[in-house]
């Protein structure tokens, strides 16, 4: 009889796997994929992000970049999953085919066994990274962005002198109308018909 000892990579593999996953949770035959979702779902109150299958013929036929379910189905999607008590508080993502809301431990069960979801994920916040702070436009230095040689403007500059006569229009959500390189000449705003800035 031949016995076989694990690897020093596979007795890592399944150390850092015991560790990253609540002992209690795989003591209670959960999957690993169970655990790790019910304790990240856990940690943010049961917020959860379930990505839909499209039940419909054809539905997973879509172009590239496209949410899987169309916005009608996913809002019957939604529905039925409500209905069926596996998913509380939904709010629809239709740019995604998704629905984000609240379950339990028992509703993380049902959705990971439920043929009308694609994916289920935790809805865990990602903090944004700190830069420090934010020095006013003012205190900067004045440089030349790389893109203004790209495009030739130094060339062009002496083709139009100082630009005296060129009128340019910004069609934009905002300008900084105190920036110290522009002259504000005015503005129409859209939305509202003013012609203040």
């Amino acid at each position: 009889m031949t016995r076989v000892l694990p690897t020093t990579r596979s007795a890592f593999l399944l150390l850092a796997l015991g560790l990253a996953l609540p002992a209690s949770m795989l003591a209670q035959g959960q999957s690993p994929e169970r655990a790790r979702l019910g304790a990240q779902a856990a940690q943010v109150g049961g917020r959860v992000i379930v990505t839909l299958r499209s039940q419909q013929q054809g539905g997973a036929l879509r172009a590239p970049g496209a949410p899987g379910v169309s916005p009608a189905e996913l809002r019957d999607l939604d529905a039925e999953l409500r209905s069926r008590g596996m998913i509380r508080n939904t709010k629809r993502l239709e740019l995604v085919g998704a629905v984000v809301g609240f379950a339990d431990e028992a509703q993380l069960d049902a959705l990971l066994a439920s043929p009308l979801v694609e994916m289920n994920e935790a809805d865990v916040l990602i903090p944004m990274q700190d830069n420090g702070p934010t020095v006013p436009l003012s205190l900067r230095a004045q440089t030349t962005p790389w893109g203004v040689t790209r495009v030739q403007a130094p060339e062009a500059w002496g083709i139009v002198g100082n630009g005296a006569g060129i009128k340019v229009g910004i069609i934009d959500s905002g300008g900084d109308i105190d920036h110290p390189d522009l002259q504000w000449a005015g503005g129409y705003n859209a939305m509202t018909g003013s012609t203040s800035p």
